[in-house]
C-alpha cells in the first residue's frame, strides 16, 4: 500500500510542478513580449514601407525595361528609348500621389509664399502625367525631357521647405536636404541625358 501511494502521489506532484512552472512562465513572459512587440512594431512597419516603396519603383522600372527589350525587333530597343520608358513609368508613379492618400502631405510641402497649394499640387500632377506621356512619343520625347527637368527645378523649393520643416510623407520623414539635392541632380541629369541620346 505504501508503494502504491508513493507511486500515485509522485506523478501528481510532477503535474502540479509543471502547471506552476508554465503558469509563472506565461505570467512573466507576457509583459515582455508585449513591450517588445509594441516597441519594434513601428520600426518594423517603417522598414517594411521603405523596402516596399523601393521594390515597387524598381519593379515598374524593370517592367519598362523588359517591355522595351521585348519590342527590340521593332527597332525601339535603343538605350534612349529604354531610359525614357523607365523615366515615364517613374513619373506616372509619382504623379499618382497627387490624388491619393499622400495629397495632404504634398500640399503641406508647398511653401507659404505660394497661393492655392492644393491647386499647385493638382497642376504639377497633371504636368507630370503629360510629361510621362510625352516620353513615350518619339516626336515629343526630347521636349518632354527638357520640360520635366525644368519642372523638377521648379519643384525644388517645396523639397527645401519640407526638409527644413521636417515634414512627413505617408508617415515617413522626408530625406534631408543634402540627400534630396543629390537625388534631384541625378533625376535632372538623367532627363538631360535622355533628351540628347539617340
Amino acid at each position: 500500500m505504501i508503494r502504491e501511494s508513493t507511486t500515485s502521489a509522485w506523478p501528481l506532484s510532477t503535474r502540479r510542478r509543471q502547471r506552476i512552472f508554465f503558469a509563472t512562465h506565461l505570467v512573466c513572459a507576457r509583459p515582455s513580449r508585449r513591450r517588445e512587440s509594441s516597441e519594434s512594431r513601428t520600426r518594423r512597419t517603417k522598414r517594411e514601407e521603405r523596402i516596399h516603396g523601393t521594390l515597387f519603383r524598381a519593379r515598374h522600372c524593370s517592367r519598362g525595361f523588359l517591355v522595351c527589350r521585348a519590342r527590340g525587333s521593332g527597332g525601339v530597343s535603343r538605350p534612349c528609348f529604354v531610359l525614357r520608358a523607365a523615366l515615364g513609368l517613374m513619373f506616372f508613379l509619382t504623379a499618382s500621389a497627387h490624388w491619393g492618400k499622400r495629397r495632404p502631405d504634398l500640399i503641406r510641402m508647398v511653401p507659404p509664399a505660394f497661393p492655392r497649394p492644393d491647386l499647385l499640387v493638382t497642376l504639377t500632377g497633371v504636368l507630370e502625367i503629360l510629361g510621362a506621356i510625352g516620353l513615350f512619343v518619339p516626336s515629343t520625347a526630347r521636349l518632354a525631357c527638357i520640360c520635366l527637368a525644368l519642372l523638377l527645378v521648379a519643384l525644388f523649393p517645396a523639397n527645401i521647405h519640407a526638409a527644413r520643416q521636417h515634414l512627413t510623407i505617408a508617415g515617413r520623414g522626408v530625406p534631408g536636404l543634402p540627400v534630396r539635392s543629390a537625388m534631384q541632380l541625378v533625376f535632372v541629369a538623367t532627363l538631360i541625358a535622355a533628351a540628347w541620346l539617340r
